[in-house]
């Protein structure tokens, strides 16, 4: 009777440590941060780095062409005191549709980049697809969450993205950051 209880202990004690672990493997919805992929994996963070830089330059052009159009409309006020009415409407009315044209343009370069930027970024989570979809399978994960659509989560387990941005770091090399932003074709997951 005392070595039926102590197999009875044994296997409850050995089926207690085992079920966090099943129950971890297990579960059926795992969630991830984005941001966090996109702002801590390298290739991430070089993408903000390249995307930060292309808004640096256009900000630079945007000053000079600023700049440009300031000392024009200053000049334009000097001259307007030498010039007769219609001369100076002519060449106020050249500077406007000017000043216009350039703004324009300008707007449109930074519409152009936030697209651009917008796109690139898209482009980088859909590279991490394989990564994700991989890290669901070993955890027995059916259904993967943005973290910030989840309300309510008491279970700190679920979260895939340290694990995410470990082996994204690890598969994605040098050519990946200067070329198309893309990884491995077959993650190595590690845990």
């Amino acid at each position: 009777m005392q070595s039926l209880r102590a197999i009875v202990f044994l296997a409850f004690a050995t089926f207690a440590s085992v079920l966090p672990a099943q129950e971890v493997a297990q579960n059926p919805v795992v969630t991830v941060d984005l941001e966090r992929l996109i702002s801590e994996t390298q290739i991430g963070q070089y993408l903000s780095s390249q995307m930060s830089e292309e808004a640096q330059n256009l900000q630079a052009e945007l000053d000079a062409i600023e700049a440009e159009l300031s000392a024009e409309e200053d000049d334009l006020i000097k001259k307007r005191e030498t010039l007769d009415l219609d001369e100076f409407r002519v060449l106020a009315k050249a500077f406007d549709e000017k000043a216009v044209r350039l703004r324009q343009e300008q707007q449109a370069k930074i519409q152009a980049i936030t697209e651009e930027s917008s796109r690139r970024r898209q482009d980088l989570l859909r590279s991490f697809v394989p990564v994700l979809s991989q890290v669901m399978r070993d955890r027995g994960a059916t259904v993967l969450l943005d973290r910030r659509s989840v309300v309510l989560d008491d279970r700190a387990s679920v979260d895939i993205t340290d694990v995410a941005i470990m082996i994204i770091d690890q598969n994605t090399t040098e050519t990946d950051t200067s070329t198309d932003l893309e990884t491995a074709a077959e993650p190595r997951v590690q845990e």
